[in-house]
């Protein structure tokens, strides 16, 4: 845990990797430890998946190509890796504008950008608060993503009960199939949590 708190702050270095041996079973000592850091782990913001999924993306900084003029930036080659992390951005991301970007999350001195599925994305940033719905966060995969003039839809699939984080303006609503059981809004903030669900459909309308 020592461990994990120093690899997530003042800077994220690297993910939540709990390696254990089969004879860590063998004593209670040792099983009690191994569950108390899992139980640690999944109490953290976390966006949970297989270390299969995650070469994949670790392997695609070896391709990605980024370009900027000003706030103007270009990036290329994202074929897995779907987030990018800002250092020191002050400045939003202009959501408004960017189609293939789901939304954003500051955190600390840093601010990591989230694409959809495509390997090219194009996005400027900007001094104005965004007017659209935006993903703040979410421990699931975005499988489908899409926005018209007044509706936004996202289908969400995971492997732990869903958690997800949006920037709703107050002029829009929003529902979700199955409905969350827990909702709560604080501001221009929306937060929902599901229990025993793992997939799910979320719909904005903006008037």
């Amino acid at each position: 845990m020592q461990t994990f708190k120093l690899t997530n702050s003042p800077r994220r270095l690297k993910p939540i990797d709990i390696y254990y041996h089969l004879y860590s079973g063998s004593k209670i000592a040792s099983l009690n430890a191994l569950k108390y850091v899992f139980d640690w782990s999944l109490k953290q913001e976390i966006f949970p998946m297989f270390t299969s999924e995650y070469i994949p993306k670790a392997m695609d900084y070896f391709i990605i190509s980024m370009a900027n003029e000003q706030d103007e930036w270009l990036a290329s080659g994202m074929r897995s890796l779907k987030t990018l992390r800002f250092e020191n951005m002050s400045k939003s991301v202009d959501i408004d504008n960017a189609k293939s970007v789901y939304g954003f999350k500051k955190f600390e001195n840093h601010t990591y950008v989230s694409f959809d599925e495509k390997e090219e994305h194009y996005f400027t940033l900007s001094e104005n608060k965004p007017k659209n719905i935006y993903l703040i966060s979410s421990n699931a995969n975005v499988q489908t993503y899409k926005r018209g003039k007044s509706h936004t839809q996202y289908k969400f699939k995971g492997y732990s009960n869903l958690k997800l984080d949006f920037f709703l303006p107050k002029e829009c609503s929003l529902t979700s199939k199955p409905k969350a059981s827990s909702q709560v809004r604080d501001k221009e903030n929306i937060h929902l949590e599901y229990v025993s669900t793992k997939e799910a459909t979320v719909n904005v309308i903006c008037r």
